[in-house]
């Protein structure tokens, strides 16, 4: 059966933008909260691998319990080397939404990702991340 070209597809998601570094050299990533000294959001930034996923579309990042939540948008697509089971890579950044004490993930959290296509709209299986971010202020 083939896949419907409208579904976004992860392979891999990080929190980092170092998308050329084999698997074991990967950095574990971050993901901010709180605001920056000019008042806004911080962003926090990473890259997707895979397939129907195109610049503007929304990035959902949110813990299983949802005491924390990230929302952003894919920024642009990386021109890079990629072999077809991972597809090729993007990069994204997101803001924190929601910010729950949770002090049994605190240091470190499991978050999931979802892509959706406004233009369908249709939303990716949830991913996670690999390795997972840190949660810092």
């Amino acid at each position: 059966m083939a896949q419907d070209p409208l579904i976004p597809v992860i392979n891999v998601t990080r929190f980092h933008r170092q998308h050329d570094l084999p698997a074991g050299e990967q950095p574990k990533g971050q993901l901010l909260h709180g605001l920056d000294n000019n008042g806004n959001p911080k962003r926090s930034l990473g890259y997707f691998r895979g397939t129907n996923l195109e610049a503007g579309f929304t990035v959902q990042v949110y813990t299983g319990n949802r005491k924390k939540t990230w929302e952003g948008e894919i920024t642009e697509a990386v021109d890079d080397s990629w072999t077809p089971s991972e597809g090729p890579a993007w990069f994204f950044w997101v803001v924190n939404k929601k910010h729950e004490a949770d002090p049994g993930e605190d240091d470190s959290i499991v978050v999931t990702v979802t892509v959706t296509n406004p233009t369908g709209p249709t939303t990716s299986t949830p991913v996670t991340a690999s390795p997972n971010p840190t949660d810092v202020p």
